[in-house]
């Protein structure tokens, strides 16, 4: 970790401490702040916005894992990932809708191409989503 990482944490702590509120209060009043940082230096990449995301989700006590872009899951740790069974992963796998490659008889995959697969998916789900609350509120469904 960085200095100016272990500096930003500094930060949130001493600043919960002069607030009289916790650490986690802080962190959330720091991720609405602007991308402005002190001496009008500006927030490149969204570093610090995605630090800020990692530590609220450890404020809020769920487990944080950080895998490398380029890392190469197994298909249970893939399945994991996305919430679905091994055999359902697989299925997917081998009917082309996510890349793999084999390691001897093992399917590896990608952790990129896993989470494009899982933006598309989740994509795909809300736009139906809407379509559905579209096409109820059409049919005076109650849902108005």
């Amino acid at each position: 970790m960085d200095a100016s990482y272990l500096s930003l944490w500094c930060v949130l702590i001493n600043r919960s401490a002069a607030l009289r509120c916790s650490p986690h209060q802080a962190l959330h009043a720091a991720k609405k702040r602007t991308k402005r940082l002190r001496h009008g230096r500006v927030d490149r990449c969204g570093e610090r916005t995605r630090l800020l995301d990692i530590l609220a989700q450890l404020f809020d006590g769920n487990a944080v894992k950080v895998v490398p872009i380029h890392a190469e899951l197994t298909t249970q740790e893939a399945a994991d990932i996305l919430n679905v069974s091994r055999p359902h992963l697989v299925k997917l796998l081998e009917d082309g809708q996510l890349a793999f490659h084999r390691t001897g008889k093992h399917r590896r995959v990608r952790f990129a191409d896993l989470i494009a697969f899982k933006e598309r998916r989740d994509e795909a789900s809300q736009l139906a989503m809407e379509a559905l609350a579209q096409q109820a509120q059409e049919l005076g469904m109650g849902y108005e």
